[in-house]
């Protein structure tokens, strides 16, 4: 029994052998034939020798092959050495370190939200509303006004008009509408003060050649052929739908008064409506009463009919 287990072994081990090497005379041959590809002659199979490995250089180490090398000269070091005498002999300006950035102060202050930390506010006085051109114009027509009628300058649209309830209106057009108001301003308001109420807005346009001049003010081809002559064209629209009068001055008050002028009657004579006049008309047309004399007359005891 044991020569039978003994003879069934032996054989396996041959079957394994020749598998073994059935499967690795393939690699050996591709093995040779990558190393005959590295080799100068075939015949005699000499490869290559490999070059030796050597440490790698370092920048200093590696010179300049554009620049070529010298030995350094005496004159060389007694230039060096005159270089740092003068260095030497300069007074030493002692390094002035970088001013710290400036600290920003805050404070507790009372808002609507409550109380809050809050930075000082980034904002300088400025020195004058009005160029000197629009300063002489705004003078010149406060001059003409009567007393209860004043000039406002610089006024806010937003304070002009007042934002109407949405009313199926689309928000995002409302809001829009309320930014288009918050960053517009009017140059002049004429305001009468009795009732405070607005009655005319003056925008002047900038003078011919200035160097700030509005979008649009130019002249040419360009302008004209743009949109509402390439102007902001929103006060207008704003003032005209509210139902206040708008005139765009020269700059020249002479030249801007028959413009104004009749804004101004109107507020000393209001001009009278067509429904009030003839109100007027039917009150004077109308019979008197008869009894408005008697009810002048009272009768005295001693002196009779009498006068109230």
């Amino acid at each position: 029994m044991l020569v039978y287990w003994i003879f069934g072994i032996l054989v396996l081990a041959i079957m394994a052998t020749v598998v073994v090497a059935a499967v690795a005379h393939p690699r050996k041959s591709r093995t040779a034939e990558r190393r005959r590809r590295y080799a100068l002659d075939a015949e005699n199979d000499e490869r290559i020798p490999l070059a030796p490995e050597r440490e790698p250089a370092t920048r200093a180490e590696v010179p300049d092959q554009g620049t070529p090398i010298r030995a350094p000269s005496p004159q060389d070091a007694v230039g060096k050495r005159l270089i740092d005498m003068v260095r030497a002999s300069e007074p030493r300006v002692a390094e002035v370190p970088p001013a710290p950035a400036p600290a920003v102060a805050g404070k507790l202050v009372q808002t609507p939200d409550g109380e809050a930390i809050v930075t000082a506010p980034p904002f300088a006085l400025r020195s004058h509303i009005f160029t000197r051109r629009i300063g002489r114009y705004y003078n010149g027509l406060s001059r003409r006004l009567p007393a209860w009628v004043v000039a406002c300058p610089r006024m806010r649209l937003e304070t002009l008009v007042t934002p109407t309830p949405l009313d199926g209106r689309d928000p995002d057009d409302w809001a829009q509408w309320r930014r288009r108001v918050r960053l517009r301003a009017i140059d002049i308001v004429i305001v009468d003060r009795r009732r405070w109420k607005p009655v005319l807005a003056i925008m002047l346009e900038p003078a011919p050649g200035a160097k700030f001049a509005r979008a649009g003010s130019a002249n040419g081809t360009s302008t004209a052929l743009a949109i509402g002559g390439g102007q902001d064209r929103m006060i207008d629209e704003v003032l005209a739908h509210v139902g206040l009068p708008l005139v765009r001055g020269s700059g020249d008050l002479a030249q801007d008064w028959a413009m104004i002028e009749p804004y101004i009657n109107e507020s000393i004579l209001r001009t009278v409506s067509e429904d009030e006049a003839l109100a007027a008309n039917d009150a004077a047309a109308s019979r008197p009463d008869p009894d408005a004399a008697v009810n002048l007359l009272r009768m005295d005891a001693d002196k009779g009919w009498m006068l109230e």
